[in-house]
Formats: structure tokens, C-alpha cells, sequence
């Protein structure tokens, strides 16, 4: 049986819809070129379900989401099924994956695997995979503090060095430099970067399937997309962001030479590209916080934690010693909430010795303290927070998907992609 070579890339959440008024010049020949051969995706129904960390578990294991049960980003499958990645290196592929979203390495030789920044699970056993793993890590979760770690950013510079190709180098300066006041830089810088490393990679270990995951472009319209579209009602504050300014753009500029590398190996390997969800602008301005020091808030309450798993936005899970101990933990937890009468947690799930929680505050915070009783116990909550962003876009079940060598129907369910996927790895019928 024939087989087929496959990079797969994961641009997460890109509306492929709205970006027409960006394509009329000639500088998006690749990205044009894509648009031609989408079809369409759809999701869930439940919003609640409509979550990155969700969706791309349904993608990989092609299952949806009441089949495989995962509900947050880091948390293992209770189910023992296979992801598409165990599945084709048991019949003989050769694996490659850069930052799977919510993937555990469960591989038993792949030619490279690099997890995402918020999954615990092992990068393979080459020295510079675990340092770039260990570095990004760090530094994606520190950004949204506004912590400096300079020990990872030496090992990334080590990293960078080593793998960021020279042709690359003055748009990685030119990042750089504007990613001082222009956040949206940092992420395109990472994703370009992990994209050169995966490129080395691919030719250095010969991987027969391939995947990476982008997540830039997502991060882009999910904080920046009242700037990228004038008939918005809604727009972003001038302290936030100038008006003038589209970090969509930029970010396509990017992308339209991350993806024309990709085109250009199509003789190869077959293409495939998957967005999973995409976004629709909010109906509010929403305010993202997170907080600074997770122990040194909760201890301010009366609550002592062993651990903190952070997770992305503003989600992450505190571990106790003791069941007993999170279960009196969190009838404190549930009863906060902010001066202003907002609620502080939601998402409030205890399991075991461990309990989840998202920062729910959405208004802007300036003097609002922290009640529990209706008593005052914290006079001055924005101490214990960082400002993340304004939120802009939220998810949609609507997707995209792109094959080199075809055209697919439109609106099949996303968590047909795997079956999709393995047969035209084997040349089988669709």
C-alpha cells in the first residue's frame, strides 16, 4: 500500500472569511492560493464546548466531545483511545509534532515532539527539544505577568541560534524591536521561530507525518479585532491600542511566509490545513486579567496551596495536600467576589485534592476590593492582578480546512479529520 507524506499545520482559529480586504494585493499570492481549495468545518452546538484545548482533542483523537470527556487544557484522557499520531506511528509512520495543543507524549519513538507551553507531559529525548520545550514554557506563561526569567531566555536564544534560519533575520530583528510596544509581535516571533525550528527538524529526521501548531493568529483576533474591521461598533481603547494600528495584517504578513514555505514543498508532502474554530467579534468590551503571584493571593485569603498548574488565559488549577483540605478551600472560593458585586471565580470545579478556577472578572479593575461575607478582606484587588488584554473575538464551531491535492465538501464534522486524514495518507477513498 502506497503511502503518502503529510505535514499537517494547525492554524488555529484564523477566519479565513474575513480577511478578503487584506488579499487584493499581491503580496498574499500564497494565502490566495490556499482560499481557492478551503472547505468548511463544523463544531459543537454548546458554547461551553467551543474551546480550543476542547476541539483540537476532537481533531486529533477523531472523537467528539462527549466521546473523549476533556473539558481543560493539561488534563489527561480518562478513555484510552488514540490520537492520530499513535495511530499512524503503530502502522509504520515515522512522527513529527511542534506543539500539539493538549496532546500528551505518549509516542514510543517520534522522530520529534515538542509539547505545548501548558500541557505536563515529556518532549522527546533530544537535548535541544527539551530546552526549547523548557524555555517556551516559561517564557509564554511569564508574558502574561510581565516577568523577565532570564535563564530561559538565554536557553531560547540558544535555541534561536541554532535554528532560526538566516533568511528569517531581519523580520525576527524587526519583530523584536516592535514587540516592546506592540505585543502582538511577541507571539508572530514565536510562531516564525517554531516554524524554522520545525523546518530543520522535518529535514534533519525525515518525519513521513508532521504536525505543528500555530496559535498567533488566534491570539491576534482574539485580543486586536475591533482594529482589523471598520463596520465594528465596538472599538478598542487608544491606551490599549492605536487606532491606526491592524495587528491582523501583520500577523498575515507573517503567515503569507510561513505559508508559502509550506506550498513549496507540496511536491513532497501533502498539505493539509486546519483552523479548527474560528472567532466572531464580542457584543461587550471584556476585560482579561490574571493573577500575579497565585500563592501569595490565596494566602491573603486564609488559604494555604501546595502547587499552581497554570493554565492559558485565565485559567489554572490550585492542588492541595489534602482533599479535606481543597474541599474547605473552596467554600471560601465560591463566596468571593469583588466589591463592585461581581463574582470573582467561575468555572469553580473541585476534583480530587485540586480545584480549577477562572479570574471571571470582565470590568475594568481600578479601586474594587475583594468581599467574602460581606466582609471586606482585601481592600485593593488590582495589587494581585496583571492586565492581559481586552477581549475581543470569541469562538466559533464555523471553520476551515485546506487539502494540496483536493477539494473536500463543505461543513463535515471536525472530528472526522482523523479518518479523513489516514486515508489519504494510505491513498484509501474518502
Amino acid at each position: 500500500m502506497k503511502k503518502n507524506k503529510v505535514i499537517f499545520i494547525s492554524l488555529n482559529e484564523l477566519n479565513f472569511d474575513k480577511i478578503d480586504k487584506y488579499l487584493s494585493s499581491k503580496k498574499f499570492s500564497s494565502i490566495k492560493e490556499i482560499k481557492k481549495n478551503l472547505s468548511t468545518t463544523s463544531s459543537e452546538i454548546d458554547y461551553k464546548k467551543l474551546e480550543p484545548w476542547i476541539q483540537w482533542v476532537s481533531i486529533y483523537f477523531g472523537l467528539k466531545a462527549e466521546e473523549h470527556k476533556v473539558v481543560r487544557l493539561g488534563e489527561e484522557m480518562k478513555f484510552n483511545f488514540e490520537n492520530i499520531f499513535q495511530t499512524l506511528e503503530k502502522r509504520g509512520y515515522k512522527i513529527g509534532a511542534i506543539s500539539p495543543m493538549n496532546i500528551f507524549n505518549n509516542l514510543k519513538n517520534p522522530s520529534y515532539f515538542i509539547p505545548d507551553p501548558w500541557t505536563k507531559t515529556k518532549a522527546d529525548n533530544n537535548y535541544w527539544s527539551k530546552l526549547l520545550h523548557d524555555s517556551v514554557s516559561v517564557l509564554v506563561k511569564d508574558n502574561a505577568r510581565k516577568k523577565i526569567n532570564f535563564k530561559s531566555y538565554f536557553c531560547f536564544l540558544l535555541a534561536f541560534i541554532k535554528y532560526a534560519r538566516i533568511s528569517n533575520y531581519y523580520l525576527f530583528i524587526k519583530m523584536f524591536i516592535k514587540g516592546f510596544k506592540n505585543k502582538w509581535f511577541k507571539a508572530l516571533f514565536l510562531d516564525l521561530f517554531l516554524h524554522d525550528f520545525h523546518l530543520k527538524k522535518l529535514k534533519e529526521n525525515s518525519a513521513e507525518f508532521s504536525n505543528i501548531f500555530f496559535n498567533s493568529l488566534a491570539h491576534i483576533q482574539h485580543h486586536y479585532f475591533f482594529n482589523s474591521f471598520d463596520s465594528l461598533e465596538l472599538k478598542n481603547p487608544k491606551w490599549y491600542i492605536n487606532g491606526n494600528k491592524d495587528p491582523l495584517l501583520d500577523g498575515l504578513e507573517v503567515f503569507e511566509r510561513i505559508l508559502s514555505d509550506y506550498l513549496k514543498l507540496s511536491k513532497e508532502y501533502k498539505i493539509i490545513i486546519s483552523t479548527g474554530l474560528t472567532q466572531v467579534p464580542y457584543d461587550m468590551v471584556k476585560y482579561y486579567y490574571r493573577l500575579k503571584n497565585h500563592k501569595e493571593f490565596f494566602i491573603s485569603l486564609g488559604i494555604n496551596i501546595e502547587e499552581v498548574q497554570e493554565l492559558m488565559s485565565r485559567d489554572f488549577i490550585i492542588k492541595f495536600n489534602l482533599e479535606s483540605s481543597a474541599k474547605k478551600a473552596l467554600e471560601v472560593i465560591r463566596k468571593l467576589k469583588t466589591s463592585d458585586n461581581e463574582k470573582l471565580f467561575s468555572d469553580i470545579t473541585l476534583k480530587n485534592c485540586e480545584i480549577f478556577l477562572t479570574l471571571s472578572v470582565n470590568k475594568e479593575i481600578n479601586t474594587q476590593g475583594v468581599i467574602y461575607n460581606d466582609r471586606l478582606i482585601i481592600k485593593n484587588l488590582k495589587q494581585f492582578v496583571d492586565f492581559v488584554a481586552i477581549k475581543n473575538g470569541m469562538h466559533d464551531g464555523k471553520g476551515f480546512l485546506y487539502f494540496s491535492d483536493r477539494k473536500l465538501n463543505e461543513g463535515f464534522e471536525i472530528h472526522n479529520l482523523k479518518n479523513k486524514i489516514e486515508k489519504i495518507i494510505f491513498d484509501e477513498k474518502i
